[in-house]
Parts: C-alpha cells; sequence; structure tokens
C-alpha cells in the first residue's frame, strides 16, 4: 500500500507492516521529522521508517483498488519502438 502523510508538505511511502499504534513504510527523499526511528545521518535518503497513525492522512491499495488497466497500447508503442 502506499500511504499519504502531512507534514509542513505532503510525503508518500510504501508501508511495509501496519501495528496497532503506527505503521512500518519505506520512504525515499525523507529525513527524520516526524519518526519514532532515526536514520544515523542527518541527510534526506531511503529509510524505513516508523510513522505514527496521527501523520497518515490517507493510503491507498494499488494491488486491490486500482481499475483493470487495458495494456494493448503500451504493448503496440513497446513493439514499434523497443528494438528487441
Amino acid at each position: 500500500m502506499v500511504a499519504l502523510m502531512k507534514f509542513s508538505r505532503y510525503h508518500v511511502g510504501v508501508i511495509k507492516q501496519p501495528y496497532a499504534g503506527y505503521v512500518v513504510t519505506i520512504e525515499g527523499n525523507t529525513s527524520n521529522a516526524k519518526a519514532v526511528n532515526f536514520a544515523a545521518g542527518k541527510k534526506d535518503g531511503v529509510f524505513e521508517k516508523i510513522r505514527p497513525y496521527s501523520v497518515m492522512i490517507g493510503a491507498y491499495d494499488w494491488l486491490h483498488d486500482a481499475e483493470p488497466y487495458d495494456t494493448t497500447k503500451t504493448l503496440t508503442l513497446r513493439k514499434k519502438f523497443v528494438k528487441p
């Protein structure tokens, strides 16, 4: 699932595991802001974070919530432009 979070700006992460009071996410371009766990460095990067539900404003399960996607056009373009 993809989680939408709200800090001073919006942020997204991939949910790895939900728990009763928090959720474990994988996030890119992130820092230690509003996280329960802290990365060793203070620079941005891709980290596994523990976030409280209070920062979550939504989640999307692309596997079950997504509309069916017709791949015919994509496959046609791929055959036309991608050389084997």
